[in-house]
């Protein structure tokens, strides 16, 4: 397992360097980039924000639901 986790550090650095690097070469190429991304960076926090509000009460009561239904179907 501990082979495993290496790798997948690894990979997941290797991944997200390399998106890094093309979001810089993006930009240093085509600088009029930059004004599209803050947008979007700025919708993306939005949304991440209400998803995670959003979220926890969604699986709270998804959580609660078999319980309910197997107390409602056998007793």
């Amino acid at each position: 397992m501990d082979n495993r986790v290496s790798d997948s550090y690894r990979m997941f650095l290797q991944t997200f360097t390399m998106i890094i690097a093309t979001l810089c070469l993006i930009i240093v190429t085509f600088y009029w980039f930059i004004l599209a991304l803050l947008p979007l960076a700025c919708l993306f926090m939005w949304a991440a924000k209400f998803y995670r509000a959003t979220g926890t009460p969604l699986a709270t009561s998804v959580s609660s639901l078999p319980l309910s239904l197997s107390h409602t179907l056998f007793f």
